[in-house]
């Protein structure tokens, strides 16, 4: 099928009844398609395939949180409350430190998270990723022995079936001692795998 070259918002290769969904060329072998006059998925000469609307994003907190879990807590840390070094169309709420799946299909979620601030009487950790259809745990372990003066960094990653509307965030929980667990330079990411 011959067709023109087209561009975003008006593909080569249409639809009868949806002219702005379809295919259309960039250039030389870069071809790309369109949903509703948008670019969802671009090959380039090279063989590349980018979906550039695919959700993903990254949530940091930077600086330090003191005094803020610990004694049993279940925390929910403030990551985006610095920034979102990349959010594709806006599917994390910097508000809430959630995650909204826009479509159903299989996440990938971890995290980072570097504590301190732990004294003796603290046991056990564990960081989690709570979605809607269950969590997973991201990082379960009895800190010790440890030189509580340190920084203790969990880290840990794990993949999710959400249905469109789901949320995810990052809960983390020190077992005993009191609620003097601080933490600072954090990151939370998420993304579709399909």
């Amino acid at each position: 099928i011959g067709a023109d070259d087209g561009a975003v918002g008006a593909p080569g290769l249409t639809f009868a009844d949806d002219l702005n969904n379809g295919f259309y060329r960039i250039g030389t072998n870069n071809w790309a398609a369109a949903a509703a006059g948008a670019k969802v998925w671009e090959v380039s000469a090279a063989g590349e395939i980018t979906t550039p609307l695919n959700p993903a994003f990254e949530a940091y907190v930077g600086g330090d949180v003191l005094d803020q879990f610990g004694n049993d807590v279940i925390y929910t840390p403030k990551f985006g409350s610095t920034s979102e070094d990349y959010d594709r169309n806006n599917d994390f709420n910097t508000g809430t430190y959630t995650f909204t799946a826009p479509v159903t299909g299989v996440y990938y979620f971890s995290a980072n998270f570097s504590m301190y601030g732990l004294v003796s009487g603290h046991g056990r950790t564990y960081m989690s990723v709570v979605t809607s259809n269950g969590d997973g745990v991201l990082w379960q372990a009895v800190p010790l022995p440890i030189v509580f003066s340190t920084t203790i960094t969990l880290t840990g990653g794990c993949s999710r079936d959400m249905d469109a509307a789901d949320t995810s965030y990052i809960s983390v929980k020190v077992f005993g001692g009191g609620q003097t667990v601080d933490y600072t330079n954090s990151t939370f990411t998420g993304a579709l795998l399909g």
